[in-house]
């Protein structure tokens, strides 16, 4: 039994020691944000996780993610479609528009990217329209077997929101 015990407790201490890490990880990247770290105090919040709220918003998408580096994207594009969902119809229409012009791309791979964006939004908006928190960073620890999600969030205020469809 004192075995047992023991070999929790490293994991136990490995798990906060985590944890403190990604909320370290998340500090500095909203201290050289461009409000600076005066703007952000993260403070652990009780009930819903956001981590858990954006995994299973982005799981129907999941499957396409193989590895590291496309499950990154994912999570940036999730993160934009969620933020931009709070918008208005008009400027969520302006503000899609300013990240293609950022792509570069063909005009068959921007109009791909206005597609998934404008899923991603409906989906939002249809099965998480009573979450209304913006995601403001976040941070992805590669665990070897599994991935750890960590999520700084703020409230959006109330009745900023206006329910025009896509």
């Amino acid at each position: 039994m004192n075995a047992a015990r023991s070999r929790r407790k490293p994991r136990e201490r490995h798990e906060s020691e985590r944890r403190a890490d990604a909320y370290d990880r998340l500090e500095k990247k909203l201290a050289s944000g461009p409000l600076g770290e005066e703007a952000w105090e993260l403070v652990p919040r009780e009930g819903v996780k956001m981590s858990e709220v954006l995994e299973e918003f982005i799981a129907p998408y999941r499957q396409y993610a193989e590895d590291d580096a496309s499950y990154r994207k994912l999570l940036s594009l999730a993160v934009a479609a969620w933020n931009l969902s709070f918008l208005s119809y008009r400027k969520r229409r302006e503000q899609l528009e300013t990240l293609v012009t950022t792509l570069g791309a063909t005009e068959r791979d921007r109009q791909a990217f206005r597609d998934i964006m404008r899923a991603m939004i409906r989906r939002k908006r249809l099965h998480f329209l009573h979450h209304r928190r913006m995601i403001v960073e976040y941070d992805l620890e590669d665990m070897g077997d599994m991935y750890h999600l960590t999520v700084a969030s703020a409230p959006f205020g109330e009745g900023a929101e206006e329910h025009e469809e896509d």
